[in-house]
């Protein structure tokens, strides 16, 4: 018998039907504490964990869920083409993976309005 986890309802069902009085009536005493032992030895079992394994569980599933979510968007940059206009202060940048061409105001971050490209690059680190 190993130390698993029981399922309390099932033990309770059990040992209710154990001291129920039919069933007692029939049973020496030694009896009745070995149906007992038995039935804790046979109720429902549950797969169980440690907590520590859980957490390292759940930190991995997040490494993964992350390393996934990098490997499927490519890495770009804004790369600035210089001003729009001369008399602007409009900045014209170009998507590093496709080539889009976004305006922004000079005094704009251009990767906190434009985290992503269209083509789905992400800008927001460096190539």
């Amino acid at each position: 018998m190993s130390d698993d986890l029981i399922s309390r309802e099932a033990l309770k069902r059990k040992l209710q039907y154990v001291y129920s009085c039919d069933y007692i009536g029939s049973k020496s005493k030694e009896g009745i504490v070995s149906d007992i032992i038995d039935a804790i030895d046979n109720a429902p079992t549950i797969e169980a964990y440690p907590f520590e394994q859980v957490q390292e569980l759940v930190k991995l599933n997040q490494q993964f869920a992350q390393e996934i979510e990098n490997l499927k968007r490519p890495k770009g940059k804004w790369i600035p083409k210089g001003r729009w206009h001369i008399d602007t202060q409009c900045i014209e940048y170009t998507c590093s993976i496709c080539g889009r061409k976004i305006m922004r105001e000079e005094s704009l971050d251009v990767i906190e309005q434009y985290p992503f490209c269209h083509c789905g690059a992400d800008m927001r680190g460096d190539v």
